[in-house]
């Protein structure tokens, strides 16, 4: 079977065709590893000494019993930071109202600025998800390119992962046109359907809005999944070192639209009270995803001689 080999160019794609009879290699295993002798011992994570109210509901959640958003904020599991108790409460309250019941749509919106001017937006992403009950969540993501800054790309500060959204086609237009759909956008779903802003360091973006000359309303609802991830971590606040603490895998971050979709995630995730149990994130605490997320890395081997500790 023949494969073409395509190398973006913005001017279109160069198609490059391999040399006649020429074959794909599959790496031999010793390339990822040479002896099973190298590899590290599994072990398991030790298990910090949590609240009698807190084991009762993951052991509520364990038994596959339904947990209320009513029923976890009235608990008493909760250890936000000392001084903040409250504060941390009332501000969680507040974004798991927004999204409970689960009645408005939801618009993450992420922009990448070149780096050498941060007044030249590059990208921008847009991830919409309908209030609509099925199983999984259907996002509808959206990958933007700006034409007059096609070919600034970063490097020394953030990967340049602009050619590479995960989501489907990116769409090249022009700013002005880029604004238009931007606008669209929250007009359909924030101004007409009383939906909720998402972002991540939410307050970025309204800079970049402002920028390109959009004025968002005072009423508009926001949601900004980096105070949510401070209520419960004192570091390791990155979307990356988010996604990581959830255990949510990724790929090729700093894309604009694959930023928008994963801030979405994030979002639904500190947003649910199981998840939330489940990660102990009402336990204020230090994280140990300190370092940028490990992405598009090989994976990582350990070797388990007794299957009995593995949280299965």
């Amino acid at each position: 079977m023949k494969r073409l080999m395509l190398s973006a160019s913005y001017s279109g794609y160069k198609v490059t065709k391999p040399r006649k009879g020429a074959s794909f290699k599959v790496p031999a295993a010793t390339s990822l590893y040479n002896k099973t002798t190298v590899f590290p011992r599994f072990e398991k994570r030790e298990i910090p000494s949590i609240s009698p109210e807190l084991a009762r509901l993951k052991e509520q959640i364990e038994d596959g019993k339904k947990l209320s958003v009513e029923e976890y904020l009235e608990s008493s599991h909760f250890k936000f930071k000392e001084g903040l108790g409250q504060q941390s409460l009332d501000s969680l309250k507040e974004a798991l109202l927004l999204l409970h019941p689960r009645t408005r749509p939801l618009v993450a919106v992420d922009c990448e600025a070149y780096e050498h001017g941060h007044n030249k937006i590059t990208e921008i992403g847009i991830a919409i998800l309908k209030p609509q009950s099925t199983t999984v969540s259907q996002i509808k993501a959206i990958h933007i390119i700006i034409k007059e800054h096609l070919h600034k790309r970063n490097s020394k500060y953030v990967p340049d992962n602009k050619d590479k959204f995960l989501h489907a086609t990116s769409y090249i237009m022009k700013e002005k046109d880029a604004i238009s759909t931007l606008k669209l956008v929250l007009d359909k779903y924030i101004t007409a359907q009383d939906g909720v802003l998402v972002g991540h360091s939410i307050s970025s973006e309204i800079k970049y809005f402002k920028s390109l000359g959009i004025e968002l309303l005072p009423t508009v609802k926001m949601l900004d999944t980096l105070k949510l991830h401070k209520l419960g971590r004192s570091n390791g606040g990155s979307l990356g070192g988010c996604l990581k603490l959830l255990g949510l895998p990724c790929s090729y971050l700093h894309n604009a639209g694959n930023d928008a979709y994963y801030t979405l995630l994030v979002a639904l995730s500190y947003c649910d009270p199981v998840v939330r149990i489940q990660k102990n994130l009402d336990i204020y605490s230090s994280s140990e995803f300190t370092e940028k997320y490990p992405h598009d890395k090989n994976t990582a081997f350990v070797k388990v001689d007794d299957i009995s500790l593995l949280d299965l």
